[in-house]
């Protein structure tokens, strides 16, 4: 279930890692609220910037027992929205390098420390890997479709 805390998660990431061009063609704030989440705390390129946006994502809806209890209720669920925040960008900068989230997260997430760390306090699931991977099925899904259907998250 989508709630106002889930929706204002989603616009702070969208103030610092923008849907919209600033018409340069940037999509990105400087304002470094992501700088901790991009590999190795560089977000110089825009497979960084989407890295760090999905693992900031993650750890305020699951980093740890309080977390996962206030904003994601418990439930996994809100996974899904952020693999279809993931489909939207990836389609947006580097579709022609990954026409879907399963060849980004093969290459770019998998075997990246952060997502392996443990979560702390959350039963039944041990790492953002494994939140990934209880809805394997949106790997697959076209990052174009993907997009369509974040375009109708975003309206909510």
């Amino acid at each position: 279930m989508l709630t106002s805390t889930v929706c204002e998660q989603f616009d702070t990431l969208r103030e610092n890692l923008s849907d919209e061009s600033d018409g340069s063609g940037n999509y990105f704030s400087t304002s470094g609220m992501l700088t901790t989440y991009c590999p190795d705390k560089k977000c110089d390129n825009d497979t960084n910037r989407i890295n760090g946006g999905c693992l900031w994502l993650l750890d305020r809806f699951y980093g740890g027992k309080s977390v996962f209890s206030h904003y994601a209720d418990g439930k996994i669920d809100i996974v899904v929205y952020i693999m279809m925040w993931l489909g939207y960008k990836l389609n947006q900068k580097l579709n022609s390098q990954f026409p879907n989230i399963n060849k980004f997260y093969n290459t770019h997430m998998k075997d990246f420390y952060d997502y392996k760390k443990d979560i702390n306090g959350v039963d039944g699931y041990s790492t953002y890997n494994d939140l990934i991977n209880k809805h394997n099925y949106v790997l697959d899904i076209p990052n174009e479709n993907m997009s369509k259907f974040y375009d109708a998250f975003k309206s909510l």
